[in-house]
């Protein structure tokens, strides 16, 4: 038995507070995340809508006033969806243009009724201006730079068929092939919209959920101190078995800062700490795009390097290490010279699991770059087996 217009706009309105319940708790939940406040705004305009369009007897043919606050809330709804996205992706968002924005369609249709404008050119007013806000809403998801988020393209989907309810009926008003009352009695437009509307704002949760967990993966792969990756995050890379870091050429560099126990004893863990972080940055500084700089621990460093031959990861050594010796360390009053040990080794074998050995090859040249007086690279060389001074 087919239901009126009137109490699907009921239905929908009553289960748009309904989940509004549930999106207030995340909201509360998350109160950092100032996204999850537009979108809430969003969802009670939406189920007040609902509510308002349950209350008419024709809607969209309705008294001027209700026409007015439901396309209003309606429009607000899909405004602060939109600026909720341009909040989660971190884009500016103008508080005056929102609310501008959200009160146009009322000061057009106020102007048609003015002019004595036909329904069907009202209702086509309203449709257009909700068509590209649904547009936009699709457009912030996919402009760059995106995020890696798969729940973000279920609710660009969810938008794009939005957008395509509310352009191909403007298409079919403008051309006359749908008339004004043919759209008091679409039932079917009705229940699409309340399923559209869950889906939307569950993927609004999704998002927020989804990127908190990349965060959380994120710090737990990140040194606080320095900012570079940790010991985890190699951990990660081979794991996953990354066909970037699985060729036969790929180099590693391991570095160790010379005598930095004396920099504590003597200045502080303050200072020491500085000198790390400071040391950080330079070697940043040398580092490609596709490198990986790593502090595996107190004051030895790696650098991963894919793709990179034992030569030409012995001269960025050299490179660093000069750069390191001939910049003065700054740490509060004191100026610090500070110069660091460097051994490099390439991947032996074509072995995905060789990183160990790699490593233990590295490490051995790390310590004949110290027992010969520190302050200078040192490479193993496979074919010898044994590590050798850069200048060799």
């Amino acid at each position: 038995m087919p239901f009126n217009p009137e109490t699907l706009y009921l239905a929908s309105g009553v289960s748009r507070c309904t989940f509004l319940v549930i999106f207030l708790a995340t909201v509360f939940s998350q109160p950092d995340e100032r996204c999850l406040r537009h979108w809430l705004v969003a969802l009670a305009a939406s189920a007040a809508g609902s509510l308002c369009m349950a209350l008419s007897p024709s809607y969209p043919i309705a008294p001027l006033p209700l026409w007015l606050v439901t396309t209003t809330l309606f429009f607000a709804s899909l405004t602060l969806s939109w600026s909720g996205l341009r909040i989660f992706y971190q884009r500016r968002v103008n508080a005056g243009a929102l609310v501008l924005i959200s009160v146009t369609p009322a000061v057009l249709l106020s102007a048609l009724s003015w002019l004595n404008a036909p329904e069907a050119i009202k209702l086509s007013t309203v449709f257009f201006m909700t068509s590209v806000m649904t547009a936009l809403a699709v457009a912030e998801i996919f402009r760059p730079p995106r995020k890696r988020i798969l729940s973000q393209y279920v609710v660009a989907l969810a938008f794009g068929v939005y957008f395509l309810a509310l352009f191909i009926p403007l298409v079919m008003l403008i051309t006359g092939a749908m008339s004004v009352e043919m759209m008091v009695s679409g039932q079917a437009a009705i229940m699409a919209d309340q399923v559209l509307c869950i889906l939307i704002y569950f993927g609004f949760i999704a998002m927020t959920g989804e990127r908190s967990s990349i965060e959380l993966k994120r710090l737990s792969e990140t040194d606080q101190l320095t900012g570079l990756a940790n010991r985890r995050a190699v951990q990660g890379i081979l794991k996953q078995q990354n066909a970037h870091w699985g060729g036969p050429i790929s180099s590693v560099i391991i570095i160790d800062l010379d005598h930095f126990k004396s920099v504590n004893d003597r200045l502080g863990h303050d200072a020491g700490d500085s000198v790390l972080k400071d040391f950080s940055r330079h070697l940043r500084a040398i580092t490609r795009q596709q490198d990986m700089p790593v502090r595996w621990g107190g004051e030895e460093f790696l650098l991963l390097l894919p793709d990179t031959r034992l030569e030409e990861a012995a001269v960025m050594a050299e490179r660093l290490r000069h750069r390191v010796a001939t910049t003065p360390f700054l740490s509060g009053q004191h100026t610090l010279n500070v110069t660091i040990s460097l051994g490099v080794a390439e991947r032996a074998s074509a072995d995905k699991n060789d990183f160990a050995s790699m490593l233990q090859n590295a490490d051995e040249a790390l310590y004949r770059a110290k027992h010969e007086g520190r302050n200078r690279v040192c490479r193993y060389d496979a074919a010898l087996g044994t590590p050798l001074s850069n200048e060799a």
